[in-house]
């Protein structure tokens, strides 16, 4: 993924995270899988990280991508350069959390070292992946390699060797990769990259195609990112994945791109929202929530987007949240029972809504003798009935 404060203007980009899809293995089928469906990734250590607050509050936001967990040697490190224990990240995962968003740890990134290159040794290389996991008690993670590291052949095998242990040893673990791409998809590392997935055969939940700094003026923003995330679908099956769209993420920067005649407007945004649910892409996120507030003619900022308009416009076009303030998810469960309660236990689609069911992209429920349909893939709970949470529920 990258981050404007230490990226410069490069022929390929990145970002992108997640939804209810399915997951793939190498020369299997896809097969059930919990994923996020939108979760824009927030740079933990910038300035403007806690508009992450504002997003959950005001703009639906009910998952995102915590940018970036790095290496110093075999140390997992933030952004801040502090270690798990003491960055000044972890009171914003800890509000977060507590807000009712969950979190993918999202290890990677433009600038620093990614641990697979700063780790040599692969035993200790999983043990530092797996503090992360253990620290943060996260059952999603992301891998944004780009630059360098994509193209170093030793690291990425190194990374995918610890991702297979990870999975071994982490049930249910959520992998995603974010990659560079072009408007066509994958460029040749990229493409290599994925066949050593397969070839140690890890299991790959979400491949994310940072839809972003081309590297040259684009016209239309939104056609490109269709475009690339029809070339990653083939990249990954042609690398022998078995994968649909709800394998693929996708992941533009918003506003005005580091590269120069790169714009994504919210019209832009909008589009590729509109084109992403009707072909069933896993999963939908942008770069980032802390520049997601306008400055017009601001060029290129960590902390805003570069253009007009209102906070948190993209947020809202992308989890579908109401205008002029959300609802903010519960911090504790309510005392009361829902005012109907359920009769009957799913699964199934049409049912009456139920607290711990996990509920996929689509499923139908009635709640209060009105039907609602599922937005966001997640595991019900009190307090996050029908249409409390507008992010997770659309009335029909």
């Amino acid at each position: 993924m990258r981050n404007p404060r230490t990226a410069v203007a490069a022929s390929l980009a990145a970002l992108f995270a997640g939804a209810g899809a399915a997951a793939f293995t190498a020369g299997g089928t896809a097969k059930a899988a919990t994923t996020y469906a939108v979760a824009p990734y927030v740079d933990l250590s910038a300035n403007s990280a806690d508009m992450l607050d504002k997003a959950i509050a005001q703009g639906g936001v009910t998952s995102y991508t915590a940018a970036f967990v790095i290496g110093a040697g075999c140390t997992p490190i933030w952004g801040d350069t502090l270690g798990i224990d003491n960055s000044t990240v972890n009171p914003r995962i800890a509000r977060a959390e507590a807000a009712g968003a969950r979190t993918i740890i999202s290890f990677g990134g433009a600038g620093g070292i990614e641990l697979g290159q700063s780790c040599t040794d692969q035993t200790a290389l999983t043990a530092a992946y797996q503090s992360v996991i253990s620290k943060y008690k996260v059952d999603h993670i992301d891998f944004d390699i780009e630059g360098a590291a994509i193209a170093d052949p030793v690291s990425v095998d190194r990374r995918f060797k610890a991702i297979k242990a990870l999975e071994a040893a982490n049930p249910g673990l959520n992998v995603s990769v974010t990659i560079p791409v072009l408007e066509s998809g994958p460029v040749d590392s990229g493409k290599t990259f994925l066949a050593n997935a397969a070839a140690n055969g890890v299991r790959l939940d979400i491949v994310n195609a940072m839809v972003m700094d081309y590297g040259h003026p684009v016209a239309d923003m939104a056609a490109a990112a269709k475009t690339a995330a029809a070339g990653t679908l083939s990249a990954a099956r042609g690398a022998g994945l078995s994968v649909t769209y709800a394998n693929i993420g996708l992941t533009p920067m918003i506003g005005n791109n580091d590269s120069a005649g790169e714009v994504v407007t919210q019209a832009n945004a909008q589009d590729i929202v509109s084109w992403a649910r009707a072909n069933g892409i896993g999963r939908l996120a942008f770069w980032s929530v802390g520049r997601d507030q306008p400055c017009a003619g601001g060029g290129v900022s960590p902390n805003c987007s570069g253009l007009g308009g209102a906070a948190l416009d993209f947020t809202k076009i992308f989890t579908g949240g109401a205008g002029g303030g959300g609802t903010t998810p519960p911090t504790t469960a309510p005392t009361t029972a829902p005012t109907t309660a359920p009769t009957t236990t799913p699964p199934g689609t049409g049912t009456t809504w139920v607290a711990g069911h996990w509920y996929a992209v689509g499923d139908t429920v009635t709640y209060d003798g009105v039907g609602y349909r599922c937005l966001q893939a997640h595991t019900s709970q009190v307090g996050w009935e029908p249409p409390i949470v507008p992010a997770l529920w659309q009335r029909i």
